[in-house]
């Protein structure tokens, strides 16, 4: 049994694409209140899609990604389309998978050239 099946998540993670690219399609931004790993409340931004994609909590990378390629407004992302994939990323002295955004209309080995010149593992 995988660990996802165990503890399933409303969230998206990057377990949920763990390889290839998903595509994407924004239905919505929504502002969501979430603990910490304190126990502290706090608002956190949620990308919800079209076609029964879990939503995701959107981090500072991936809200730059959005607001870099569609503006700084995110009602305005409705209906904006882009792919995730899932790359390894070191924080607090633990890897795990992260989903990141990427141009729906790259291919994996474009997604992997620039994944080279960053030093990040690919995912394919």
């Amino acid at each position: 049994m995988k660990t996802s099946e165990v503890f399933p998540s409303k969230y998206l993670k990057g377990a949920d694409v763990a390889s290839g690219m998903l595509p994407v399609s924004i239905k919505m931004i929504a502002m969501e209140t979430m603990k910490d790993s304190e126990g502290v409340e706090q608002l956190k931004p949620v990308a919800y899609f079209e076609g029964g994609i879990k939503p995701m909590v959107l981090n500072m990378t991936n809200w730059n990604f959005l607001r870099d390629h569609y503006g700084d407004e995110s009602d305005l992302w409705t209906g904006k389309t882009a792919a995730l994939i899932t790359v390894k990323v070191t924080a607090f002295g633990k890897t795990t998978d992260s989903l990141r955004f990427v141009n729906a209309s790259k291919t994996a080995a474009q997604v992997n050239a620039e994944l080279s010149a960053l030093e990040v593992e690919s995912p394919f």
